[in-house]
């Protein structure tokens, strides 16, 4: 039984135990994780959206609830603060570094994120 749930058409929210089929069915993807009650995650849920329709068919865009299960996404993603983005490129880079590269936490701008997106991805 699945727990993605399309939040606009090209953003998913995922519940946790779809995340490996998500990555593993996407050669290009970005994990939010975030919570309702988090003031940054709020203003970064427009720019992720925009990205995500700015990216189309190019990389695949999800979204963690991090109040689902506190404990274990602390534990799966090793995350200290919210929204911290992950990008994965064909399921083979780890999860779990902390290359800034591929996993940060901040808020940024559509500007910032677009070069990250393409310069991590090659787009």
């Amino acid at each position: 039984m699945t727990n993605i749930i399309e939040t606009n058409g090209k953003v998913s929210k995922l519940g946790l135990d779809d995340v490996e089929a998500f990555i593993n069915n996407n050669d290009c993807v970005v994990l939010d994780l975030y919570a309702d009650w988090c003031k940054p995650c709020k203003e970064m849920a427009p720019i992720f959206e925009e990205l995500a329709d700015k990216y189309n068919g190019q990389i695949a865009f999800g979204k963690i609830d991090c109040e689902e299960d506190k404990e274990r996404v602390k534990a799966e993603y090793k995350i200290k603060f919210i929204p911290t983005f992950i990008l994965l490129k064909k399921r083979k880079i780890p999860i779990f570094s902390a290359n800034k590269e591929y996993r940060f936490s901040a808020t940024k701008t559509l500007a910032e994120l677009s070069e990250i997106f393409e310069k991590y991805f090659k787009l």
